[in-house]
């Protein structure tokens, strides 16, 4: 996998860091905690945005377990959408900045086309509300599916995100179980804490 940036990006990403690390520098005096989780994911999304492959892992990563975690209180941004969106906006830099050809093929026309059939069935459906909320999950697999292929010649990443994928499942797995036999009140399927 390529990852080679321009000089430009990389100027660009070091004045980046260079005022946030200010502007952190500031603000931990005021709250050392708040200060600490903001360093972690602004160092989150700096990686992701050099490595378009970690930005995927992660997404493949929290995918099994997005039902292990609550929403935050007043936002309707999951887990599983903050890293859809950091893996999505990684790779549209990604191919911004190596001006990568994109690949198509079958498969893709085939996606979308599925697409297209889910958003006409969305408009005709009854109750809108669920019916948009599965469109947007299968729009989401798509775009997931698109970036994915995109690195298919790539058999360490694809080896990579396997092995993530089979570890977080049984991980989710497990949590499951636990939830099963141990959890509060009487719980008849194997299921996550808010699945």
């Amino acid at each position: 996998m390529e990852t080679t940036q321009s000089p430009g990006f990389l100027f660009g990403l070091a004045a980046a860091f260079a005022g946030m690390a200010a502007a952190l520098a500031a603000f931990s005096a005021r709250s050392p905690e708040n200060t600490l989780i903001a360093f972690v994911v602004f160092g989150i999304l700096a990686i992701c945005a050099l490595r378009i492959d970690v930005a995927l892992l992660i997404l493949v990563a929290v995918v099994p377990l997005e039902s292990h975690y609550a929403n935050a209180p007043g936002l309707p941004l999951t887990v599983t959408k903050a890293a859809g969106l950091l893996c999505f906006g990684s790779f549209a830099l990604y191919v911004l900045i190596t001006r990568r050809r994109l690949v198509l093929d079958a498969s893709h026309g085939l996606v979308v086309a599925l697409l297209g059939l889910a958003v006409v069935s969305s408009t005709q459906a009854e109750l809108i509300d669920p019916a948009l909320t599965t469109t947007f999950r299968y729009a989401s697999f798509v775009t997931l599916y698109f970036v994915v292929t995109q690195f298919v010649g790539d058999h360490a990443l694809q080896r990579r995100l396997v092995w993530v994928w089979s570890i977080a499942s049984t991980v989710a797995a497990l949590y499951a179980l636990d939830h099963f036999f141990f959890g509060y009140g009487y719980v008849y399927r194997a299921n996550l804490e808010y699945g």
